[in-house]
């Protein structure tokens, strides 16, 4: 146990390390630029919704492996797992401001923050999560409901290759 938490300590500190030399490269404007951006869109909230995702399902695990765990356990998940994510937002923000200064110039950056601060960018802020899980949904039943055609097809292609799917 004591060797799997050293081994995690110097991955994270290593992953540290390499988001400060990274971040460290990005001027002062753009990092600004680029952190005003993570603050207007809520992109740190995505924390909040791991946060969800763990408690459940370590709550889950819990329960199947102690039945008789008592509530105050289930309780207390929720806290430890915000106050962990919360203690790793800082090393998160070092990570991904490195990707937005690889993808997106300075001009960039403030027209999407200037976007993003109008009654339009904000509404598509807001309502862009359930946009693109409901669109995922449906990406998925027209993908499904492809199937049977396309086995069709590539069975009819593959025939004489004598190919079974």
């Amino acid at each position: 146990m004591k060797l799997a938490r050293l081994a995690l300590l110097s991955l994270c500190l290593g992953a540290m390390s390499i988001a400060n030399a990274l971040a460290q490269e990005v001027s002062t404007e753009k990092r600004a630029e680029i952190e005003r951006l993570l603050e207007i869109t809520g992109a740190l909230a995505v924390g909040q919704q791991m946060s969800s995702f763990f408690v459940a399902r370590l709550a889950q695990a819990i329960r199947k492996d102690n039945p008789n765990a008592p509530q105050h356990v289930i309780d207390a998940i929720p806290q430890e797992v915000n106050a962990v994510i919360a203690e790793s937002l800082p090393l998160f923000k070092e990570l991904v401001i490195p990707l937005y200064d690889k993808y997106l110039t300075l001009d960039e950056l403030r027209g999407l923050n200037s976007f993003y601060s109008t009654p339009l960018g904000k509404k598509t802020i807001s309502v862009m999560p359930a946009l693109v899980q409901e669109s995922m949904a449906m990406g998925a039943q027209w993908g499904q409901a492809m199937e049977p055609r396309i086995a069709q097809r590539l069975r009819a292609r593959f025939k004489k290759d004598n190919i079974k799917l």
